[in-house]
């Protein structure tokens, strides 16, 4: 292998009910302007046709076997076509029709064999999504899928030390093989191992790579995937080893560096860890301004320098400026202009039951036009639905359910007015359906949206996907 030498808290009432649960104006920089690629963003109901690729999880006799839960946000319904792919070269195809404003899943190790499994799904029009869940309630995480594919992907977080098991998924939807180097930022530098070199993916393949196998008891930091050839997608799957806490790091790689990220809400419970992990995949050192901001308007603020392609990590729960049990936002800025890929890490020590390990980007792209579905799953449930204004002025937001009948204002939030730089933090209410029905939000400036999932022991260990929507 190759070594690679102020801030007020204030509670809004309308019609009797909370409309915003918190509302945080940031003494962060303002966002920056810059749009970095995404391959998340749902195409305009108006579409021909849409495709998303998702590389999945185990096959049917494995313990992660993915679900692909297709939200429908047009007032049509859609046909789909899904095509399950094993790893082992299999393909099967099954049409599916996702009505107007609904949801719907299916197990694509259902309809082919195989150690690990993944699908595309094409759709007869714009206006929906695909995401994928792995696990159930005790052990889960869920994943956008991709509605592009990139000839790069970044991952700045991962480990293989004590027994924990590392897997990078990556599939080719294009027409044309793809070739693809792999490499990892270790404690002792960029590394590429020899094995996973020149790595070639036939159209429509599936492969997955176990990265303890080239990198064995090692606390990898981070991951390049790059295609020579070709694009793919990639997902990561991270799983804790014996006698560390239940749950997944599940994430679709992100395609570019950004100058600016944001995590609207993060909790250091009291024997928890919470990490944010900084990775420059660049030759030029990135100087970072970290803005924790809690409720009264308390602010507590970083600044890390972190090398060309390196990754240097801030260790949230260790810092006495971040009390323990003290809700509060993050966000990142580049001081300098340099893109950097961001990942935060949440563990905890109880309760039993429920998943105690999660990672999770955080989101880096502003958009006037959101789309969030529904919980994945019976017994599934929806925390803190985040929206952060990145517009650098007052903005009006409204929050809609889809069904059949269209999208509909929940109950106390249309036309909600947030100021310049501010997070609200909006939880289920009666006449709020936060996660029982798919959401649209519309705002008249670019915001930022997260939306915790539940059974989760602290926020930010699962996330629902929210997908930006293009026209």
């Amino acid at each position: 292998m190759r070594r690679l030498a102020v801030v007020v808290v204030i509670l809004v009432v309308i019609v009797g009910i909370p409309v915003v649960d918190s509302v945080v104006s940031r003494g962060a920089a303002a966002h920056t302007g810059y749009q970095p690629a995404v391959a998340d963003v749902v195409a305009s109901a108006a579409a021909q046709s849409s495709q998303w690729t998702c590389p999945g999880g185990t096959g049917s006799a494995g313990p992660l076997p993915a679900r692909v839960v297709l939200t429908n946000w047009s007032d049509q319904t859609l046909p789909a076509t899904l095509t399950a792919v094993s790893s082992t070269g299999e393909h099967r195809s099954t049409t599916l029709s996702v009505p107007a404003g609904g949801q719907i899943s299916a197990v694509p190790a259902n309809l082919v064999m195989g150690p690990w499994v993944g699908a595309t799904v094409l759709f007869g029009g714009g206006g929906a999504a695909v995401s994928e869940v792995l696990g159930g309630p005790g052990r889960w995480g869920t994943t956008p899928c991709a509605s592009s594919a990139s000839s790069q992907w970044y991952f700045a977080e991962g480990s293989t030390a004590h027994g924990a098991t590392l897997n990078l998924a990556l599939m080719d939807p294009g027409a044309t093989p793809a070739v693809v180097d792999l490499s990892f930022v270790t404690p002792t530098g960029v590394v590429q191992p020899s094995a996973l070199e020149g790595v070639v993916l036939a159209p429509g393949a599936l492969q997955v790579i176990d990265v303890g196998a080239a990198l064995p008891s090692d606390p990898v930091a981070a991951g390049i995937v790059d295609a020579l050839s070709g694009s793919v997608v990639a997902t990561e799957l991270e799983q804790p080893g014996p006698g560390g806490p239940p749950g997944i790091g599940l994430r679709l790689g992100d395609p570019e560096p950004s100058t600016s990220w944001s995590f609207p809400l993060s909790i250091d419970a009291a024997g928890s860890s919470v990490g944010f992990h900084l990775y420059d995949p660049s030759q030029t050192p990135a100087r970072l301004r970290l803005v924790a901001v809690m409720p009264g308007g308390v602010k507590a603020a970083f600044r890390r320098v972190v090398p060309g392609n390196s990754v240097v990590s801030l260790e949230a729960t260790s810092e006495r400026r971040l009390p323990a049990g003290v809700p509060y936002s993050m966000s990142i800025v580049s001081t300098n202009g340099v893109g950097v890929v961001v990942e935060r890490t949440v563990s905890a020590p109880s309760p039993p039951g429920v998943p105690r390990y999660g990672v999770s980007f955080g989101a880096a792209l502003g958009a006037s036009r959101w789309l969030v579905p529904a919980v994945p799953f019976p017994g599934a449930g929806a925390g803190d639905l985040g929206v952060e204004n990145l517009a650098g002025r007052t903005v009006r937001l409204t929050v809609s359910a889809v069904s059949a009948g269209g999208p509909r204002p929940l109950r106390g939030l249309r036309e909600v007015v947030l100021g310049p730089r501010a997070t609200i933090y909006i939880a289920q209410a009666p006449g709020r359906p936060v996660g029982g029905l798919p959401l649209e939000l519309a705002a008249s400036g670019a915001v930022g949206v997260s939306m915790d999932a539940l059974p989760g022991a602290l926020p930010g260990l699962v996330m629902l996907p929210t997908f930006p929507r293009s026209g």
